[in-house]
């Protein structure tokens, strides 16, 4: 027996419930504190030199967290039904849920990024269609200043349109032979997967080069697939796993190899290999690489408490009071760390690009963590209470 089958059959034997995973609110407070310092290390040019540059430039990893989490949350349903021949919430039902979940929040930050910042007063009517309906994405010019981060939340709601129709199609599908339906997930995995790559080098093969195309939800669906690969094996049946997904499951019940992975696929993106620091474009494979590596270090980070049993030291620290309550306004955080770096720099007297990271950090926590809060408590969690609404 290969030491990977030893693994995996010595450690896979614990097969998770499919309750919810407090320790995931902990990764989403990571996933937000990551987007902070990104921007933060850009705006003070901590991110473009000195000793820290490589890795809080990559710290835009926080991106491909929330989209590994969003499709490991939101697939596991459409995989139990497939796997039990249960029923999925109707489609009204979920886009309901969505819906409530991102709109609210989103508007509140519109508006607020729209008044705290000087250069968005008096924008036209349909610069406020666009941002109201988060078409950012598609439409040139269309990030606002202290809105700029807004293209990924379009990206994600994309996925969240994409995802009933993969689900319809795996349940019209589904098999009374359970290894059918467990290879034809795999295999709707790996089409997400491709797409994603041929997308990509399409991008990158126009005259013109990729422009907004490579914000556009296909170039993304590889980590979305990396999350709902989490998720199918979690509802793992393990008589019908191979070698390699045995021995990804056996790993997930070491977290230390999987953090050393993590943290190895990362660091090699915070080098030159991965592409420039700055806003430079990057050549098409050091977009791929960087895409890749990215993927790597989140899959790996979300692995022992996604498939694992969450047991580890690590994990319970994500699972913890404090750490669950800043995921809980994580939504938040990303929502308005644009705008709150813009009245940091306005409120202290700095210039953009010329140092004072910590002193800039500091303030732009604080302001930014407090608004999550209030967003949170007075916009988001109400808003959520009118689910029944709809059934």
């Amino acid at each position: 027996m290969s030491a990977p089958e030893v693994v995996a059959d010595r450690i896979a034997g614990h097969v998770p419930g499919s309750g919810r995973l407090g320790a995931l609110d902990g990764y989403r407070a990571m996933a937000a504190l990551f987007v902070v310092l990104t921007h933060v290390g850009f705006q003070t040019s901590a991110a473009l030199r000195g000793p820290y540059a490589g890795v809080l430039a990559r710290f835009d990893i926080g991106v491909t967290l929330f989209f590994l989490l969003s499709g490991f949350l939101l697939s596991r349903p459409i995989l139990r039904a497939h796997h039990d021949g249960t029923r999925t919430a109707p489609v009204r039902v979920y886009a309901w849920h969505r819906a409530l979940r991102i709109l609210p929040g989103y508007w509140f930050a519109i508006i607020g990024a729209v008044v705290l910042v000087p250069a968005n007063h008096g924008i036209s009517a349909a610069d406020w269609l666009v941002q109201l309906f988060v078409l950012q994405t598609y439409v040139p010019d269309a990030l606002l200043p202290g809105l700029t981060q807004m293209w990924s939340l379009g990206t994600e709601i994309g996925f969240y349109v994409v995802l009933p129709l993969l689900g319809w199609w795996l349940l019209r599908r589904r098999s009374d032979d359970p290894a059918r339906n467990w290879r034809r997930q795999w295999s709707m995995l790996a089409v997400l997967a491709l797409v994603a790559q041929v997308w990509r080098a399409w991008c990158f093969a126009r005259p013109d080069g990729p422009g907004l195309l490579t914000y556009w939800l296909p170039n993304f669906l590889d980590w979305f697939a990396l999350g709902m690969a989490l998720a199918v094996l979690r509802a793992r049946p393990r008589p019908l796993m191979g070698r390699w997904s045995g021995w990804v499951v056996g790993l997930a019940g070491a977290p230390g190899i999987c953090w050393a992975f993590a943290g190895t696929a990362f660091w090699v993106s915070t080098t030159s290999i991965a592409g420039p620091l700055d806003l430079t474009p990057p050549s098409a494979a050091e977009a791929f690489i960087k895409h890749i590596l990215y993927g790597a270090a989140a899959f790996f980070a979300l692995l022992p408490v996604a498939v694992g049993d969450g047991e580890d030291r690590v994990s319970r620290f994500f699972g913890s009071r404090a750490m669950t309550w800043l995921g809980t306004v994580s939504y938040g955080i990303f929502l308005w760390n644009m705008a709150m770096l813009s009245l940091t720099f306005a409120l202290l007297d700095l210039p953009t690009f010329k140092g004072y990271f910590w002193q800039v950090l500091a303030v732009e926590l604080t302001l930014t963590v407090s608004i999550a809060a209030v967003s949170w408590y007075l916009v988001e969690r109400p808003a959520m209470k009118l689910r029944r609404l709809v059934r």
